[in-house]
C-alpha cells in the first residue's frame, strides 16, 4: 500500500499530461486542416488574377467559390473595378457564391451596360473596330450566362428586360427558363408573340429566338412552351435548330414529349436522332420501345454526339452510333 500510495502522485503527473497532449494533438490538426485551405485559397486567387482568358479565370472562380473562404471577398471586390467587363463578371460571380449580394448586383449592372468598352484581346468576329458593338454584345451576354450560374431570382427583372434587345435575348431567354420563376411567363410569351410576328420577314436570329422562348416556357411548364419547342423539329428547319430542339426535349423529360421524340427518330441527321433515342430513354415511357427496336434491326451505326448529362457543373457528351444509342435507351426503359 505504501508503494501505491508513493506512485501516485507519479501517476496523476502522467494522467494531466495525456490530457495536455490530446488537446494539443488536436489543435494541430486542426491548424494544419486550416494551413492546408489558406494555401489553396491562396494558389487560386493567383490563378484568378493571371488567368489569361476569361473562360479560364471562370473555371477558377468555381473552385473558389466551391473553397467558401470568405477572406478573399476583398480582393473580389477590387476586381469589380477591373476594365475588363468579363472579369468583372468572373469577379461578381465568385462574390454571389459567398453569399455578398454585391455581386449579383455588379453582373445586373454589366447586364444593363450599353456603354462602349475596350475589345478584349480575344477579341469576337464583329470585334474588329475599336470600342465595337460587338464586344458590347458579347459582355452583355456573358453577363447573363454569369446570372445562370450564381441562379438568384431577384435576376429576373432584369433578364425580362434584357428580352426586348434582339441582340440577347435569346440568352435571357435560356436563363429565365433555368431560374425557373413563373413571373418571367407573361414576358415570355409577348417576346414569342413579337417574332412569330416577325417571322413574315424572318432571320436566323428571330427563328433561334422562337426555339428559346419556347425553351424557357418548357422549363417553366408552360404549355405553350412544348407546342413552340415540337415546331422546331419539322424538315424545313435547319438540322442545328432540330438539334436544339431534340435537346430541350430531353431536358423537358416529361412523358408529354414522347411522341415527337418518336417521331425525330426518323430525322436525316444523325445527331438529332441519337439525342431522340437517348432522351427516350431518360423519360422510360415503355410505349417508345417498338420504335427503339426497330431502330435495332437497321443496326443504324450513323454517330453523333449523345448527350449524357445536363445538371452542373457541365453538361457531359459521348460520341455513339444510333444503333448504341438504342441499345442503352432500351436498357434504360427496362430498369423503371
Amino acid at each position: 500500500m505504501r508503494y501505491l500510495l508513493r506512485e501516485a502522485p507519479v501517476l496523476l503527473a502522467l494522467w494531466a499530461a495525456c490530457c495536455l497532449v490530446i488537446p494539443n494533438i488536436t489543435v494541430l490538426r486542426a491548424q494544419n486542416v486550416n494551413l492546408t485551405a489558406q494555401s489553396a485559397t491562396t494558389t487560386l486567387l493567383r490563378e484568378f488574377k493571371t488567368a489569361e482568358y476569361f473562360w479560364q479565370q471562370a473555371e477558377v472562380g468555381e473552385k473558389l467559390v466551391a473553397l467558401n473562404d470568405r477572406s478573399i471577398v476583398p480582393a473580389m471586390l477590387e476586381l469589380l473595378g477591373s476594365e475588363s467587363r468579363a472579369e468583372r463578371c468572373n469577379a461578381g460571380r465568385v462574390l454571389a457564391g459567398l453569399g455578398d449580394d454585391r455581386g449579383l448586383i455588379a453582373v445586373i449592372a454589366e447586364l444593363n451596360d450599353k456603354e462602349p468598352r475596350p475589345n478584349r484581346p480575344e477579341a469576337c468576329d464583329s470585334c474588329k473596330a475599336p470600342n465595337s458593338r460587338g464586344q458590347i454584345i458579347q459582355d452583355r451576354y456573358y453577363a447573363a450566362h454569369v446570372l445562370r450560374k450564381i441562379g438568384d431570382k431577384r435576376a429576373v427583372p432584369a433578364l425580362i428586360e434584357a428580352l426586348q434587345d434582339e441582340n440577347i435575348n435569346y440568352q435571357a431567354a435560356i436563363v429565365l427558363g433555368n431560374l425557373g420563376d413563373e413571373r418571367a411567363i407573361p414576358a415570355l410569351l409577348g417576346a414569342l408573340e413579337r417574332a412569330r410576328t416577325e417571322l413574315r420577314n424572318p432571320s436566323s436570329m428571330t427563328m433561334d429566338f422562337g426555339l428559346w422562348a419556347g425553351y424557357a416556357l418548357l422549363r417553366l411548364r408552360h404549355p405553350t412552351g412544348l407546342v413552340t419547342v415540337v415546331e422546331f423539329l419539322r424538315p424545313e428547319y435547319g438540322e442545328v435548330l432540330r438539334r436544339h430542339a431534340v435537346d430541350a426535349l430531353g431536358q423537358f423529360g416529361e412523358k408529354d414529349a414522347v411522341p415527337f421524340l418518336i417521331n425525330a427518330l426518323q430525322d436525316t441527321d444523325a445527331e438529332v436522332r441519337v439525342n431522340a433515342v437517348m432522351a427516350l430513354g431518360r423519360i422510360g415511357d415503355k410505349s417508345a420501345v417498338p420504335a427503339l427496336k426497330e431502330l435495332l434491326k437497321n443496326n443504324d451505326q450513323a454517330e453523333g454526339r449523345a448527350r449524357l448529362r445536363y445538371e452542373p457543373p457541365n453538361p457531359l457528351f459521348k460520341l455513339m452510333t444510333v444503333h448504341e444509342a438504342a441499345m442503352q435507351a432500351l436498357r434504360q426503359i427496362e430498369m423503371q
